[in-house]
């Protein structure tokens, strides 16, 4: 093995390498970066902190805008005066009887048709015997044991 010279730098001279470099200038950039993103994610609530009054008033606006909303969703559609009438739903989902007890419904009826299938039985039967690898010992579980079933 070589004999290495001794090392003739100062630990100055060392890391005056890294005195040169513009790190004040990158450390600026970063907490300029910061500063902006933080502020631009935080509009609303120095918004709030800046005109209290107004966010009591656009909180009040926004709770009365989703009640409307919620209102219109849950007040039924207005009944055609003849019943017959009524024009059959171009989408049978945006009948009114799809809702989500429906949905459950329909889900499970869905379930008990496909119970059969092969998907359904791949997916739900349990492994056999063969199929589940050995248990680890002290040294954990090998390659071969997981790929050879019976072992």
């Amino acid at each position: 093995m070589p004999i290495l010279p001794p090392v003739t730098k100062t630990p100055r001279k060392m890391i005056a390498e890294f005195s040169n470099m513009q790190t004040l200038m990158w450390v600026g950039v970063a907490l300029l970066a910061h500063v902006v993103i933080i502020g631009a994610t935080s509009v609303t609530y120095l918004r709030d902190q800046i005109d209290p009054a107004g966010a009591v008033a656009r909180k009040t606006a926004q709770a009365n805008a989703a009640a409307a909303a919620a209102a219109a969703a849950t007040q039924p559609a207005s009944a055609p005066a003849v019943a017959d009438a009524a024009p059959a739903p171009a989408n049978p989902d945006a009948s009114p009887a799809a809702t989500p007890a429906a949905a459950e419904v329909s889900d499970d009826k869905a379930m008990e048709d496909r119970k059969d299938s092969a998907m359904v039985k791949k997916i739900t039967e349990a492994a056999k015997p063969a199929e589940i690898p050995a248990k680890p010992n002290n040294t954990g579980i090998d390659l071969d044991e997981t790929l050879t079933p019976g072992k």
